[in-house]
């Protein structure tokens, strides 16, 4: 038992020292990494030189810290699953090891997607959509937007860990449902309809209330299905071939 306890800490101490070394890394390359986050959204800036404001003396500093440490935690959270995976791999039979494999192939395959995704185009689409509303040369009211730093790091971290995670959550339970149930082709095809239908509320709860964005999330989502049918159906033609 004392064994096993100290193989879990060993590999919580591992995990904690990635973390601040990616903070620390992250702090160093604090610029960067902080063009890096706004480059999807500066490039709808209708001024020649974007900017954003603080407001308090200690602000940019405090900010900086935080984007380090938010950019840490989220490159953290494959090292904890892989560390989990280890320690308690051993533990399982090689059925049940067969069984969460692909999960977990799926889950990483997801987050990478989601992360890519959610950069660009969807941050993209969000700045677009809210600064829309700007309307400084109004005769009646005029409506300026001055972004701050902190504000919009917060807006990032929101967007990354609330809605980042819901959709790895979602896509994780519906494709792992699909490759166990795979063998019933039957089952498959009656429950197209409640997938797509999950998927035009999830698309509808993370983009603008516009259609045209729904529809951008949804497509490709439906096309993962047909395809995922599409070559169910042509395995079973070659296994009876």
């Amino acid at each position: 038992m004392f064994n096993y306890f100290f193989e879990l800490k060993i590999r919580i101490l591992y995990t904690v020292i990635f973390c601040l070394l990616l903070t620390f890394i992250s702090f160093f390359y604090k610029e960067s990494l902080l063009f890096f986050l706004v480059e999807p959204s500066i490039k709808f800036s209708k001024g020649l030189n974007p900017y954003f404001i603080y407001t308090n003396l200690t602000e940019v500093f405090s900010t900086y810290l935080e984007m380090a440490i938010s950019v840490s935690l989220y490159l953290t959270i494959p090292l904890v699953f892989y560390q989990l995976w280890q320690f308690f791999s051993p533990g399982l039979y090689y059925k049940e090891i067969s069984q969460i494999k692909p999960i977990i192939l799926i889950g990483l395959i997801n987050y990478l997607l989601i992360s890519i995704f959610l950069y660009n185009p969807i941050l993209s689409w969000l700045w677009s959509f809210f600064t829309s509303f700007e309307n400084a040369e109004s005769d009646l009211l005029g409506i300026h937007f001055e972004a701050k730093l902190n504000e919009y790091l917060k807006f990032i971290n929101h967007l990354y860990f609330y809605i980042g995670l819901l959709l790895q959550l979602f896509l994780t339970t519906i494709t792992s449902f699909l490759f166990f149930i795979s063998g019933n082709i039957l089952k498959l095809i009656n429950f197209r309809k409640y997938f797509y239908v999950s998927v035009i509320v999830l698309a509808a709860l993370v983009t603008p209330p516009d259609v045209i964005s729904q529809l951008i999330i949804a497509c490709p989502l439906f096309f993962c299905y047909e395809l995922i049918l599409f070559i169910i159906l042509i395995q079973k033609e070659y296994k009876i071939k």
